[in-house]
């Protein structure tokens, strides 16, 4: 090491000190001005070689669109990749922001998040549009909203697209001297897009909202937005693709169609071809289809639009919109809005038969229209119709209702002939409604071959319907029809098979139909048939059949006799209803008895000298009778002879011409009675009201007069029956049994001959006895005197005496005696003691006489009374035309409920789209003064002799960039 003193010190002169200083001083300003123009240049705006590498990435992105290869186009938009990085490297360059994320945008194939490409995009014109200015950023902004639509971020594109919406375009400012206007006019091309993209961003907030389930609100939103949207995308770069739907598996446990949501094939970004399946649509249809698509779901009036334009998915989500909108009318019952829809929907190809099956519901249930349905369930699409069966029964039980029956007849006929299983249930309804409606006609046809065809509907058993109750009452009904009809056919030999059959169904029928008539049915449509005969003049072909067993024969035949004015056809007629008479007594006495008046002729006919002669001698008898009565008992042989020569006087009137049947049964009566005479005592009838008369045991325990209810109907084993409720009334009683000689008769043979002589062998005890009564007459006479006003309480237990029926008729009637197991009213004697049950007339107690005992000798024989002597009084004859009582049971039609039309099935899908875009190259800036324009790196032929600039010198060319020959160099 030298010395301190070896070396030389370092004195510098102040001279040199000031320049040394001064050196110093502009060296340090240099190193701080160095970095701070660097900083100054590079906030100032891009430098000349970052434009130049803009120019160059633009020339290759250029060349890459013209390439044909796809190894060249690849290679050309790397080396666009390449330039547009290195633009970035300097000035602040938004505008080479915008190309390269617009370039990464165009080869973001996939369009998915894991993309790197799409990631670049989004970075770089994200800073684009927060460093640029108006065009720059509103088109930054735009692309941006279209990457979010392919990332399916709804509200970050709806509100992207409104914020590029907002820039100011007409304040655009570049970061270099360049072509603003150009930047301009691309902005404000892309406004349909951004109203495009936003559109599409609600409409799928409210498709594919994270809820899985969207409200009304969410449809009524995206209905909005779909109204609004208009404009096309030409000149854009972008476009709409519409994709097939993905219709979602349905849930088997679910009744109801499941409607999916649309599902867009996003993973499809750019791109100038649709791939197969996928068809490019214009704004204007997507929105339509959306419009359809959203009321069909609301449930509101779908968008009028042309049918033959729609797609298969749209056409059927119309219909389904059409199809909630006439549900909801014909609710509201606005028939006419109803009408409307269903022409609407008569344009699509799927909704043929639910058109017609609803406007034949309209015509039968909802509007009725009976012409207009009859047009429509003959029209068009019968055959293929599955209600066509339920359509034609419906049709025809409105017109039967409206009184059309023949119409509904022949639809009811072609119905019973139709086959195939939907038509069965309605096949059998007709069958039975056709033989219904035959039968209840008012207006019956005198074929008997419909009848026959009627009978034959019923014989089908395997088709007549098991809820129809009283088939066999409709069978009766119609045999009885067909009978009718051969009479009008004059087919007398086949109507006496027709009754009896009627009568063999008639006693299989075990109820009763209401409205059938009481008793028979087949014996009271004799009766009515029986007026037809002798409206047609038959009568005679049928004399020895059915007209036998009527009482409307006889009656009708009297009653001409009794309308002639010629005593010998009267004579004849009279012999003719007798001989129809047949078991009707009553009846066939009393002709016998006009006949005979009527054979007499006059005063000195037979039969008037036949009856002067019998009232002689029955006066006679009388005559000994009284004498008979007045032979004292201690002359016991007078006694005898005097009883004998009277019954011998009677026995010869039993068998005397002249008399009445009445008056012959009263002689052989007397006769009986004088045989049985016997001297002792002499007898007297006391008042019969007198009640001290009267053994305690036959006073009966009435407890009152009857104040109940009316006295319900009498059953069928009475004298005098009731056939509705009655109050008690003696005096309507009297009268209605006057007016009825069978039960006059009946109740004369009860006290006379019935159980009241039988009580003690014609005496009762305590002399008392039962009283007897010549004729009706004398009961009825009896009655109106000794029996009180009101009717009495009959108390339970007390028995009563009927007429058994099968002898009503009987010369010895049959009497049956029962207890009461209820209480009811009784017509009482004056004394109290009950007489007749109001219900049905039968007698309950005899009418007994007392007897006193004296010395005065006397007899106990009959205290018979004079006949008047005849008159010469011309013979009057009085029989009324009879009228059957026959009515027709109404059958009630059995209506069927019409068969529910179907709707369709088809799930309303909405329309899936994806907005895909190509952005354009951006524009050219104008290079700097003294900048010369390098060519960009070429695909084929690259070599770093031809780097253009330092920049590319110091960070190489990109990766994919050059040959092989120039990577080896």
């Amino acid at each position: 090491m030298p010395s301190e003193k070896g070396r030389k010190p370092n004195v510098m002169s102040p001279k040199r000190r000031s320049q040394g200083s001064t050196v110093l001083l502009l060296t340090l300003l240099l190193l701080l001005l160095v970095p701070l123009s660097g900083l100054q240049s590079q906030s100032a705006g891009p430098t000349p070689e970052q434009l130049t590498h803009y120019h160059q990435g633009r020339s290759a992105w250029n060349a890459a669109l013209r390439a044909t290869r796809p190894t060249d186009k690849m290679a050309s938009a790397a080396c666009a990749e390449g330039h547009l990085s290195d633009a970035l490297k300097g000035g602040e360059f938004p505008e080479a922001h915008l190309a390269l994320g617009l370039l990464y945008f165009n080869r973001s194939g996939k369009g998915e998040r894991y993309d790197p490409d799409a990631y670049r995009a989004e970075r770089h014109l994200k800073h684009a549009g927060e460093h640029g200015s108006g065009a720059v950023r509103a088109e930054a902004q735009t692309y941006l909203g279209v990457l979010a639509l392919h990332c399916r971020h709804w509200a970050m594109a709806r509100q992207t697209f409104d914020a590029a919406n907002g820039a100011n375009i007409a304040a655009t400012r570049l970061s270099a001297p360049g072509p603003t206007r150009e930047f301009q006019a691309r902005a404000e091309r892309l406004a349909a897009v951004r109203r495009v993209g936003s559109s599409i961003a609600a409409y799928y907030q409210a498709v594919d909202p994270a809820d899985p389930a969207p409200s009304d609100a969410s449809y009524r939103t995206a209905l909005q937005t779909l109204e609004g949207m208009s404009g096309g995308l030409d000149g854009t770069g972008a476009a709409l693709w519409r994709f097939p739907e993905r219709e979602h598996p349905r849930p088997r446990q679910l009744s109801v169609p499941v409607f999916p949501s649309a599902r867009a094939d996003w993973t499809l970004g750019g791109g100038a071809t649709p791939p197969s399946g996928v068809e490019p649509v214009s704004v204007e249809r997507f929105a339509e289809a959306g419009r359809i698509w959203a009321s069909g779901r609301l449930g509101v009036d779908p968008p009028q639009v042309a049918v033959a334009g729609l797609g298969t998915q749209d056409r059927r989500n119309l219909m389904m919109g059409l199809v909630k909108s006439l549900y909801r009318m014909e609710g509201q019952r606005n028939f006419t809005g109803a009408a409307a829809i269903l022409d609407r929907l008569a344009g699509i190809t799927e909704a043929g038969t639910f058109v017609r099956q609803h406007r034949i519901w309209i015509a039968l249930e909802g509007n009725p229209n009976l012409d207009e349905a009859t047009r429509l369930v003959g029209g068009p699409g019968a055959q293929n119709d599955p209600l066509y069966g339920s359509e034609l029964f419906r049709l025809a039980d409105r017109l039967a209702a409206a009184g059309r029956v023949p119409q509904a007849q022949t639809l009811l006929e072609r119905l019973a002939g139709m086959n195939g299983a939907g038509v069965a249930p309605y096949r059998a309804l007709a069958k039975w409604n056709l033989a219904a409606m035959l039968v209840s006609t008012r207006t019956p046809s005198s074929d008997p071959a419909v009848w026959q065809r009627g009978l034959a509907l019923l014989d089908v058993q395997q088709e007549t319907v098991p809820a129809a109750r009283y088939r066999q009452e409709l069978r009766l009904m119609m045999q009885l029809r067909l009978a009718e009809a051969l009479v009008a056919g004059r087919q007398a030999p086949r109507v006496e098979t027709v009754l009896q059959a009627a009568a063999t169904t008639e006693q299989g029928i075990r109820g009763r139909m209401p409205g059938m008539p009481a008793g028979s049915a087949v014996q009271a449509f004799s009766e009515y048939l029986a007026k037809r005969v002798f409206e047609t003049g038959q009568q005679d072909q049928y004399m020895n059949g059915f007209l036998r067993r009527t009482q409307y024969a006889p009656l009708y035949v009297a009653s001409r006799a009794a309308a002639t004015g010629n005593s010998a056809e009267a004579l004849r007629l009279l012999q003719q209803a007798a001989g129809l008479a047949g078991t009707n007594t009553p009846l066939a006495a009393r002709l016998r008895a006009d006949i005979q008046a009527l054979q007499s002729g006059g005063p000195d006919s037979p039969a008037t000298r036949a009856r002067r002669e019998f009232v002689q001698r029955w006066n006679q008898a009388v005559a000994t009778t009284r004498s008979a009565r007045g032979v004292g008992a201690g002359d016991a042989a007078g006694f005898r002879r005097a009883w004998s020569d009277t019954a011998t006087a009677w026995d010869g009137l039993v068998a005397a011409q002249g008399g009445t049947p009445d008056e012959l049964t009263m002689a052989r009566d007397y006769a009986a009675r004088s045989r049985q005479a016997t001297p002792g005592s002499r007898t007297s009838s006391t008042n019969v009201a007198d009640a001290s008369a009267y053994p305690a045991a036959l006073q009966a325990a009435v407890a009152g007069p009857y104040r109940g209810r009316p006295i319900p109907a009498g059953d069928r084993m009475s004298i005098l029956r009731a056939t509705a409720p009655v109050t008690p009334n003696r005096d309507m009683w009297l009268e209605k049994l006057g007016r009825d000689p069978e039960a006059l008769q009946l109740m004369v043979h009860w006290f006379n001959r019935g159980s009241s002589v039988t009580l003690a062998g014609n005496r009762v005890g305590n002399g008392l006895r039962a009283k007897r009564f010549d004729s009706g007459a004398d009961l009825l006479a009896f009655l109106r005197e000794n029996t009180l006003p009101e009717a009495h309480v009959l108390p339970i237990g007390t028995t009563q005496w009927t007429v058994a029926p099968q002898s009503r008729r009987a010369t010895n009637p049959k009497w049956l005696g029962s207890r009461l197991g209820y209480k009811t009213a009784a017509y009482c004697l004056t004394n109290g003691i009950p007489l007749v049950n109001v219900r049905c007339s039968n007698p309950v107690s005899p009418i007994l006489e007392s007897v006193q005992q004296s010395t005065t000798p006397a007899t106990m024989g009959p205290d018979a009374r004079e006949l008047p002597a005849p008159g010469a009084d011309p013979v009057q004859l009085s029989y009324a035309t009879p009228q059957p009582g026959w009515t027709w049971p109404d059958f009630q039609r059995m209506s069927g409920v019409m068969g529910t039309a179907g709707g369709p099935a088809f799930p309303i899908c909405a329309p899936a789209v994806t907005l895909v875009a190509t952005a354009p190259v951006p524009p050219q800036f104008p290079l700097p003064p003294g900048v010369t324009q390098m060519p960009h790196c070429s695909p084929s032929r690259f070599t770093l002799g031809r780097i253009s600039t330092r920049g590319a010198a110091r960070f190489g060319p990109h990766e994919d960039v050059g040959t092989a020959e120039s990577r080896r160099r």
